[in-house]
């Protein structure tokens, strides 16, 4: 019988948010685009449309966490802290910027932002982390990444294993020097 050529794409990532590992979750990580335009329309046509425009992207990656003690957990659905590892719970930083550098203390230089790099790493082992060239990227470099607004971290204490839904907004920045402003960069597996 006749092997039928498919394109199916399968295999499982890990993921690290500003270095620290977001541990395990449930059915591994949605990224969605969703593409912003203008419509063109002229009263002489009615309300259809007869031309775009382009107005950019909104990126974004959806998960659902299971590991309450993993290394980033806390810090990624608290994200506005001074530092990483901080108090959570505690509200220091309204008005600030995500992405955005800022000035420091006597006008120094803040170094970094709130918004950190996002990895989606293929798992070596998975059809993901086998061959890039057939199966897609093996790392994906979300290089601004902050917990969505207005999107709830939902934190059940029951008697159940803590599922911690989460929603990563990305933001264009030049990750490469190269003055090409990009969401995210694909690759293969490191």
């Amino acid at each position: 019988m006749p092997v039928l050529p498919h394109a199916a794409i399968s295999g499982n990532y890990t993921a690290t948010w500003g270095g620290a590992a977001l541990g395990l979750t449930e059915e591994g990580f949605a990224i969605e685009i969703t593409h912003k335009g203008e419509p063109v329309m002229f009263e002489e046509f009615g309300q259809n449309m007869v031309d775009m425009i382009h107005l950019g992207y909104e990126v974004s990656v959806e998960c659902v966490l299971k590991e309450w003690n993993s290394a980033a957990l806390q810090d990624a659905i608290w994200p506005w802290q001074t530092s990483a590892g901080g108090d959570f719970g505690l509200e220091e930083c309204v008005g600030s910027f995500a992405v955005q550098d800022s000035l420091g203390q006597g006008g120094a230089p803040y170094v970094g932002s709130f918004a950190l790099p996002l990895l989606l790493t293929a798992v070596p082992c998975s059809p993901a982390g086998q061959s890039p060239t057939t199966t897609g990227p093996g790392l994906w470099t979300f290089h601004r990444a902050i917990m969505a607004p207005d999107v709830a971290a939902r934190i059940n204490l029951d008697n159940k294993p803590r599922l911690v839904p989460i929603r990563f907004n990305c933001f264009l920045c030049d990750p490469l020097s190269d003055d090409d402003l990009r969401y995210f960069t694909i690759s293969a597996a490191p």
